[in-house]
């Protein structure tokens, strides 16, 4: 395939394909020559080349499942995710890639605290979202307490 690899100037052009066939030029005499395929190669050079090494977006993509359930409870320290990613046999560039396409974002604790990677807020799990031990009253529940209950008006049993 004959591709597009780099361009910031304008938009990529579309690929060509081509191969090689064998020919008789003379005598005995045997050698190849290009023959070009009629139609044009819709792929990128990256998608070529993670074609030809065997490498898909598989990887990412498991990549990103697991980076999705290490952080669904919340922000998780930088040095444990790239420890359980190792572990998990996810290669560093494979790790690096999924957390651009998820939008993770990396952040220092304070000015002695160490890095954490969390999920942008789209991505966080909603299962168990609501703050436990905590009634329906919130955080003034503890004014509730001490207030006398209020007392119903009568209206002598007319509607309203």
């Amino acid at each position: 395939m004959f591709l597009h690899a780099k361009n910031n100037l304008s938009e990529a052009p579309q690929g060509l394909a081509f191969h090689l066939e064998r020919s008789i030029v003379g005598e005995g005499i045997i050698t190849s020559r290009v023959k070009w395929e009629y139609e044009p190669v819709a792929m990128t050079a990256n998608e070529a080349l993670a074609a030809e090494t065997g490498k898909s977006t598989l990887a990412v993509e498991e990549a990103e499942c697991f980076l999705q359930a290490l952080l669904a409870d919340g922000p998780v320290p930088s040095k444990q995710v790239g420890a359980e990613a190792q572990e998990a046999g996810v290669a560093k560039a494979t790790l690096r890639r999924a957390k651009a396409s998820l939008g993770i974002t990396s952040y220092k604790d304070g000015m002695d605290g160490g890095w954490f990677c969390a999920l942008p807020k789209a991505l966080k799990s909603t299962e168990g979202a609501q703050i436990k031990n905590v009634s329906i009253f919130g955080i003034d529940e503890h004014l509730r307490a001490s207030t006398p209950p209020m007392e119903v008006p009568s209206n002598g049993g007319r509607a309203a």
